[in-house]
């Protein structure tokens, strides 16, 4: 299968959209998307789709966020959401976006990703337990879906009392 891995454009919008509701069966992460796209710290690089013969097929974006480790602010990416149609999932087309995404994370310089999701597909990438810095999410079910990855080294400091994920940036209704 020959897919193109590109930038999202401001015409793929809807597709994405569809596209998130089909692969999640659900609104609630094509809400999620909607939500991060309105955000002033939402970086168009960071949104690719996946197209295949003129479609869009998937999707993946890629969110800056600050978390609290210790009292002291972390910059950090979050991946959320990673969407294929469902026609087109177990065919690759995820992994082909997480590995574009995660070498223009690489590029661009930021130090680490966060996610939460299935634990025996991100550690194929090289994502491992969060749990590994200290970083425990109560959200999270089962605990090592909460998942990130270090591209410098030290960013994502080793947390020694407390640490916050900023969850309201996540709320969407149902």
């Amino acid at each position: 299968m020959n897919i193109k891995i590109r930038q999202e454009s401001a015409s793929d919008s809807a597709k994405v959209l569809e596209v998130v509701r089909l692969a999640f069966g659900r609104r609630v992460e094509s809400q999620l998307v909607e939500k991060f796209r309105q955000n002033p710290n939402y970086v168009p690089e960071l949104s690719l789709v996946a197209e295949y013969e003129g479609h869009v097929i998937g999707h993946i974006l890629f969110f800056p966020i600050e978390v609290k480790v210790d009292d002291k602010a972390l910059q950090t990416l979050v991946l959320a959401p990673l969407s294929v149609h469902p026609s087109y999932q177990r065919r690759s087309v995820g992994g082909e976006l997480v590995k574009a995404g995660l070498a223009i994370v690489k590029r661009r310089g930021y130090p680490s990703v966060l996610v939460v999701g299935h634990p025996n597909y991100y550690p194929r990438f090289g994502f491992r337990r969060a749990s590994e810095w200290g970083f425990h999410m109560k959200e999270a079910d089962p605990p090592e879906a909460f998942m990130a990855i270090e591209f410098i080294e030290g960013g994502l400091k080793r947390c020694r009392e407390s640490f916050y994920f900023p969850m309201e940036l996540f709320k969407c209704t149902t």
